[in-house]
């Protein structure tokens, strides 16, 4: 289903920031995607822009956003097209491109976001693409993209988040114990489907490996245990964890541990003396 509607935004800076306005305006026929079953309703967008800047404790005013308005229908009398390509996920403070599809090259498409306001223009290639990087700075939640050229206006919303990210409670050989923290505006947090994983590898001087079969896990927070063994015998290890949300990744070295002391032989054609 197609979602229309119009938004005049004038955002005001407060504190040591010099007051200033900048129009953003959205045409009446501006088509906006829900790209994942778990963005907003058209009818919440407003709101949800709003506890972004809220959340994040941004000096724009939220109340910029009151004057925003929607309504039903769609692009009439065109034959033309313009679709926006966006990250669904993207990190605060860091640049994400955002892609518009169109039917001719070389003419001109305009770039916007709800933060910003218009951020720039490219023309598109002769593959009929045209690109832009920016970035959410300001927002932390729920912010809007979207692309215009002439009286076609495409939307995409854009759930800004934060690194997932982990910290070392304890390690000892075959187990390692680990306080998590996954962005509630991630993937994995908003995405049912979706679940945390953390991965362990270890590795040795001598070029022995061991790693631990991604761990699934659904917290946001909390410790979890993750236990990991190794057939090698006497050997020090150095461990390092592979944290993913769905979209992002972060890896950390944690600690070195020694081999297990099994009763195996650690190779086939060794021999311990009796």
């Amino acid at each position: 289903m197609r979602f229309v509607f119009k938004m005049l935004v004038a955002v005001s800076a407060v504190g040591s920031i010099a007051t200033q306005a900048v129009e953003s305006s959205l045409p009446q026929h501006c088509d906006y995607g829900r790209v994942k079953q778990y963005d907003v309703q058209v009818t919440q967008v407003t709101s949800a822009i709003e506890s972004g800047f809220q959340l994040y404790g941004s000096p724009y005013s939220p109340q910029a956003w009151g004057q925003f308005a929607y309504s039903l229908g769609s692009l009439l009398n065109s034959f033309d097209y313009l679709r926006i390509q966006a990250p669904s996920h993207v990190l605060q403070g860091s640049p994400f491109t955002f892609k518009g599809n169109l039917f001719d090259p070389f003419v001109y498409v305009n770039f916007h976001t709800s933060e910003k306001g218009y951020v720039g223009r490219d023309k598109s290639s002769i593959e009929a693409n045209a690109y832009y990087q920016t970035s959410f700075d300001q927002t932390y939640g729920y912010g809007l993209a979207w692309i215009t050229r002439g009286n076609l206006c495409s939307a995409q919303g854009v759930w800004v988040q934060k690194l997932p990210d982990f910290q070392l409670v304890s390690l000892t050989y075959g187990r390692a114990v680990i306080k998590v923290n996954i962005d509630q505006f991630s993937r994995a947090a908003k995405d049912p489907a979706v679940r945390s994983k953390i991965t362990l590898r270890g590795f040795a001087q001598e070029g022995s490996q061991i790693e631990h079969y991604p761990f699934s896990f659904d917290q946001l927070t909390g410790n979890i245990t993750v236990n990991f063994a190794s057939d090698y015998f006497g050997t020090n290890f150095k461990i390092y964890a592979t944290i993913d949300d769905g979209t992002y990744t972060q890896v950390k070295y944690i600690g070195t541990v020694t081999g297990g002391v099994g009763h195996h032989q650690p190779c086939p054609t060794c021999h311990t003396d009796i």
